[in-house]
């Protein structure tokens, strides 16, 4: 059904602060609560909605990405987890 848990990186475009960034944000959605965390700042320039990730021209963009990948996989691990206790109670 549609309260399965997910978790998704979102680029918050229409949020823009005074620098000109806009948030990359983890979403996490579980027990159809819906909780995001902001996990850096980019230009609208520098997201590549395709693969969800930084580009190449942005000067931290193996960091940020490698961050990006790392909170993905934990909130993933994190809600897999979850799913397994309740199925094991």
């Amino acid at each position: 059904g549609s309260n399965m848990p997910s978790v998704k990186i979102v680029f918050r475009s229409e949020k823009t602060y005074r620098d000109g960034t806009s948030p990359v944000m983890l979403r996490v959605i579980a027990s159809r609560k819906a909780v995001e965390r902001q996990l850096c700042k980019i230009l609208p320039d520098d997201w590549n909605p395709t693969t969800q990730r930084i580009r190449k021209g942005h000067p931290k963009h193996r960091t940020l990405n490698a961050l990006i990948a790392a909170k993905f996989a934990a909130a993933e691990k994190l809600i897999h987890d979850e799913q397994a206790l309740h199925r094991a109670v």
